[in-house]
């Protein structure tokens, strides 16, 4: 089993001060993730684990689809209850965005749905946990 990206990494883009400002900055780039929850995987997980028939298989335990820090924003408003935007910053410095670009953020799976028999946690109920 191969995990994707943890959906955690939202922790470190200042989610808190976008609702605040109005404004979630990030670097410059066509990013695009497929980042998962981790009880998403844990459930994936637990029914290889109890099941049969997984033997000999390599699963790809990824989001059915990415999304955009537009995408991000657009949530963020919904939380917010006023506009939230997203905006690119060639100044934004921070050690994710290397990290980001150096793994794999855009390989989608139908996998983890289907071990899990239902859809992955939604981007809004993903980030929830992250947001005072």
């Amino acid at each position: 089993m191969r995990n994707g990206l943890y959906i955690d990494f939202v922790d470190v883009l200042g989610l808190n001060e976008a609702i605040q400002n109005g404004v979630l900055t990030t670097r410059p780039g066509n990013w695009r993730f497929n980042a998962v929850t981790r009880s998403d995987l844990a459930q994936a997980i637990e029914n290889v684990l109890a099941g049969k028939g997984y033997e000999q298989q390599i699963y790809e335990l990824a989001a059915l689809k990415t999304w955009t820090f537009a995408d991000l924003a657009e949530v963020l408003t919904a939380f917010a209850g006023k506009t939230v935007i997203h905006s690119e910053d060639v100044s934004v410095q921070h050690w994710i965005y290397p990290f980001l670009s150096s793994i794999d953020t855009v390989s989608t799976s139908k996998d983890l749905e289907q071990l899990m028999g239902h859809p992955v946690t939604s981007l809004k109920d993903s980030i929830a946990p992250f947001l005072k």
